[in-house]
């Protein structure tokens, strides 16, 4: 399933941020988006986490993913009639 199209700012914004993270220089980056000038490109489109924040994140997602803490319901299947 494709994720749901949210416009094109957000489309180089995530462009932007996966080349970064994929080890492009940001000059790269910003002739790549056309930008006049690096610091626009650093600033409105690049998005970075912190390892503080990323370590936070996978604590919460183990958290959720540990049954003792969030039981899951069963999911109620459908009764054939015949």
């Amino acid at each position: 399933m494709l994720p749901e199209w949210r416009g094109w700012h957000a489309f180089r914004r995530g462009l932007a941020t996966n080349l970064n993270r994929l080890g492009l220089d940001d000059s790269v980056i910003q002739r790549i988006l056309r930008h006049s000038h690096v610091a626009v490109t650093q600033a409105c489109y690049i998005k970075t986490a912190g390892e503080d924040a990323k370590a936070a994140m996978q604590k919460l997602e183990t958290l959720l993913n540990d049954t003792y803490v969030t039981p899951r319901k069963p999911i109620p299947t459908p009764k054939v009639v015949m």
